[in-house]
């Protein structure tokens, strides 16, 4: 297996420092029944290593003498371990708050048929992993079968009053990606994961998880393998959010490994790691008995990208509650249409969505009209693609939404987004679009384009672009030229998938086409376009457009 560690201990992560402790993470060990691609632990059925009696009794005496209010048990499956039931035990006579991180499938193990009562008869919090609700992509990254003995396993709970919000029995589901994107947002990921389970298979849970794949381990290895390591840091360095940094669950967490040495988190615990204290540059939970940590300094390392990227990850899921997509406006001098879109992107400012608008170095209203209306208001060096390529910089979303100006959206756009990049349709897309005046000429020009893009895959800036953001930042965002980079944009992406081609239409306005005449701008955008595929300069295209 590749070790990654080389590559993420020197780090440019900024410093962070420890806050007062309120949960202990204990790693039991790496005993487990199952042998997942995205396990950070490498856990697996031939691992020997298990936390003593001796050792637990450590914990527990450190419990019972700090301020720590949650013992947050984790390992391979670390139920399997003698001293899992003890531990809970004892922890929750003293008042601690237990959770159980639970890969479902070990309720099913022989020996193991009591255990679904003795977590509900000690109140014992089940965050388990689930890493989809389909059956396909859960066996393809846990193993075969998995999802049978997963959704086996979740009935149980349900049945012993897990997931009812009136049981006090907190049932929590945690979803990993499958490969090296980042998840997509926690709050509409967390709706599809309630409607389908519930529907399929009468399930019910509290909440989703979703957390970022660490680079380290079995994940790391096969990254490394398939010669995708690179460019799956640069997008966790790149989606990183510097207010996730101060919401980091590390600030207040410590992770104790098997043995009861301390590390800052269970990734530097498998990346080796240790916590400093006082100078010593490794530390055992024994030796911290009535000890504070405040301010103490955290080890950090490229990993911890992993942590900040996008809305954040933690133990505990998301840090922040991200908007779903991000809604970006270039404008340059856009006084007179800009209020139009503006008026119908408002409302979806309360679905969690973000409107920003960047300017181009507008002479007129735009910057001023656009302020009370945004979430974020930038300038830019003018020039589309370099003004998009700052929004997306400056976007919270995991997904970009690219829209004209002088286009106007249809009311179910949101949801249609939502819909084209959740559910497997696929990662970039489309509107059909209509021009907004009333000669037929029009509606024959707006066909020809629509069905233009779905035969070629190209997509223009008219048709209202979205994309998923990891798509985005692998693509490279739009080339800077000053003309054609929809074309481009499109080019680049099909190496990758098809466009989404939605059927629902935006609406931009006609006024280029009706100021130039219709047919001189069609023979203009035909000759251009047969250029720019020819190698033409897209500087000399652009003015020729202006000219045009």
């Amino acid at each position: 297996m590749h070790s990654t560690r080389p590559f993420l201990i020197t780090s440019d992560f900024p410093a962070i420092q420890r806050q007062s402790l309120e949960i202990l993470q204990i790693n039991l060990g790496y005993i487990c029944n199952q042998r997942c691609v995205h396990c950070h632990v490498n856990a697996g059925p031939n691992r020997t290593e298990s936390m003593s009696l001796k050792t637990a009794s450590v914990v527990l005496r450190f419990l019972a003498a700090s301020e720590v209010t949650t013992l947050d048990i984790t390992g391979g499956a670390p139920e399997m371990h003698g001293v899992f039931r003890h531990l809970v035990v004892e922890a929750r006579r003293l008042g601690i708050k237990v959770i159980d991180r639970c890969n479902l499938t070990v309720l099913e193990e022989p020996g193991q048929e009591t255990l679904t009562d003795f977590l509900a008869e000690h109140q014992v919090e089940v965050v388990a992993s689930m890493p989809c609700y389909l059956e396909e992509n859960v066996d393809q990254q846990r193993g075969k079968g998995v999802f049978d003995k997963s959704i086996a396993a979740l009935q149980k709970l349900n049945a012993a009053g897990y997931g009812d919000p009136d049981s006090g029995l907190v049932l929590n589901l945690v979803y990993n990606p499958q490969g090296p994107v980042l998840p997509p947002p926690q709050v509409s990921l967390e709706a599809d994961y309630k409607r389908e389970l519930n529907e399929r298979y009468d399930v019910r849970f509290n909440q989703l998880f979703t957390l970022a794949n660490m680079p380290i381990q079995r994940f790391g290895s096969m990254l490394i393998s398939k010669g995708e390591f690179e460019d799956y840091m640069a997008l966790l360095r790149q989606a990183s959010r510097p207010e996730n940094v101060e919401t980091v669950m590390c600030r207040t967490l410590v992770s104790v490994d098997w043995r009861g040495f301390l590390y800052d988190c269970d990734f530097n615990q498998m990346l080796s790691l240790p916590m400093g204290w006082k100078g010593k540059p490794r530390v055992h939970l024994s030796e911290l008995m009535g000890q504070s940590l405040t301010g103490n300094d955290i080890v950090v390392g490229d990993h911890c990208y992993g942590c900040t990227a996008g809305q954040g990850s933690s133990c505990g899921g998301a840090l922040s509650r991200m908007p779903s997509i991000s809604i970006i406006i270039p404008t340059l001098n856009e006084a007179e249409t800009l209020p139009a879109l503006l008026r119908t992107v408002q409302p979806w400012r309360d679905e969690g969505c973000e409107i920003i608008v960047v300017d181009g170095g507008s002479t007129d209203d735009t910057p001023a009209l656009a302020e009370p209306h945004v979430d974020v208001i930038c300038t830019a060096a003018r020039g589309r693609a370099s003004q998009m390529n700052a929004g997306a910089a400056r976007a919270g979303g995991e997904t970009l939404w690219f829209l004209h100006a002088d286009t106007l959206p249809p009311s179910n756009s949101i949801e249609t987004i939502r819909h084209a990049v959740t559910r497997g349709r696929g990662g970039w897309g489309r509107f059909d679009v209509r021009l907004s005046g009333r000669r037929c000429m029009l509606r024959i020009i707006e066909k020809m384009m629509n069905w233009r893009s779905r035969f070629t895959g190209i997509a223009t800036g008219d048709q209202a672009i979205f994309v998923r953001r990891d798509w985005f930042t692998h693509a490279g965002g739009f080339p800077e030229i000053p003309l054609m980079e929809d074309i481009a944009f499109s080019r680049r992406m099909k190496r990758r998938a098809s466009p989404v081609c939605l059927r629902e239409v935006v609406t931009t306005f006609s006024r280029r086409w009706e100021e130039r005449g219709i047919f001189r701008t069609v023979f203009l955008m035909w000759r251009l376009r047969l250029a720019y595929f020819l190698g033409a300069d897209p500087r000399r295209l652009a003015r020729d457009y202006r000219h045009g």
